[in-house]
């Protein structure tokens, strides 16, 4: 189902050349995929690499919320600007999830 999701929304945004629906498509997959399948496996096993998941896309619904309503400061650090930032910190919370994942993968607390 995932597969078709994303080659419906890859289709999409080729012909259409709309930002919209590369919002919808990580609003689903971070949302609905990634959030619940990590805090199914956090409220189980009280992972922290599923609890830095959880981190990451609530830092990531936060950048949406600010460039969906272009949130800036100024002309010279905008909404852009802002969720790019938010995006690059989520980036690497998932890397430190990934990271504590892969390498222990049996620890459950710090």
């Amino acid at each position: 189902m995932n597969i078709v999701e994303l080659i419906t929304f890859v289709i999409i945004t080729f012909t259409t050349l709309n930002f919209f629906f590369v919002e919808v498509h990580a609003a689903y997959g971070l949302m609905v995929i990634v959030t619940s399948f990590n805090l199914t496996v956090y409220l189980k096993t009280k992972s922290e690499a599923s609890k830095l998941f959880l981190l990451a896309v609530a830092i990531s619904a936060i950048s949406a919320v600010i460039f969906m309503n272009e949130l800036g400061i100024s002309i010279w650090f905008n909404h852009y600007d802002i969720s790019h930032i938010l995006m690059s910190i989520s980036a690497f919370i998932f890397y430190k999830g990934s990271h504590k994942m892969i390498y222990d993968p049996l620890a459950t607390k710090d």
